[in-house]
């Protein structure tokens, strides 16, 4: 089965347990940021999917009420917000950089919410996470990844909680105050890259600068 179509199947099966046993989560769920790609060069991984009930609606409840669960297109290309610009700037899509083209997109956890706060006080948090990381992993292991960035360092302390990473350094810290911008780690020995939240942390121009020859590095 062709990988996207057999992401539809995954799409409809996670709405059907939406649908069955938190409804009531009206901010609903976003499991693909882009189309999926066997074995691609880069798995990009953020922490979870933001908006509330009117995202879901427009982009995804509607859609998946008349039976459409395609995967349509690249987030992070297709978009002009801030995490999609700065997402472009570190891995060189306006210098023509393949990458992120060929990269897979998802975020750890699949549950829409409007902030953490909002998140962490949901009384069904534990068990819906649990159905996401059961989806999540079994997705891990078919597309197999060649390195993986992580975006956001509590993003990264979230997936050590579930998963076993080893050798993690800091490679790269602000001048001013010490603040991490750049990690690396193996994950079952596949490279790792972690950098933090690009549009929260106040990164300025000369660590932009460093983090994307970093980057390049790690990705070369």
């Amino acid at each position: 089965m062709n990988l996207n179509k057999w992401a539809e199947t995954i799409n409809s099966h996670f709405y059907t347990i939406w649908k069955s046993k938190y409804q009531k989560w009206s901010y609903g769920f976003k499991i693909f940021y882009s189309n999926l790609v066997e074995n691609p060069r880069l798995l990009i991984l953020s922490y979870q999917p933001g908006g509330n009930e009117s995202h879901y609606l427009s982009e995804d409840s509607h859609r998946f009420e008349r039976g459409d669960f395609s995967i349509n297109g690249n987030i992070y290309i297709d978009s002009n917000g801030r995490m999609a610009n700065e997402v472009k700037k570190l891995t060189g899509y306006f210098e023509n950089n393949n990458i992120l083209v060929e990269s897979v997109v998802l975020p750890f956890i699949f549950w829409r919410s409007p902030n953490v706060y909002i998140w962490k006080n949901n009384p069904n948090m534990k068990e819906m996470n649990q159905d996401s990381l059961k989806l999540f992993k079994k997705i891990f292991t078919k597309i197999r990844p060649q390195k993986i960035l992580i975006i956001g360092f509590e993003t990264y302390s979230e997936l050590r909680k579930v998963f076993d990473f080893s050798e993690f350094k800091t490679i790269y810290k602000r001048e001013s105050n010490m603040l991490r911008l750049a990690g690396i780690a193996r994950f079952g020995g596949i490279p790792v890259m972690v950098t933090p939240h690009l549009t929260g942390s106040r990164i300025g121009v000369k660590d932009k600068i460093k983090l994307k020859e970093i980057f390049n590095n790690f990705i070369n």
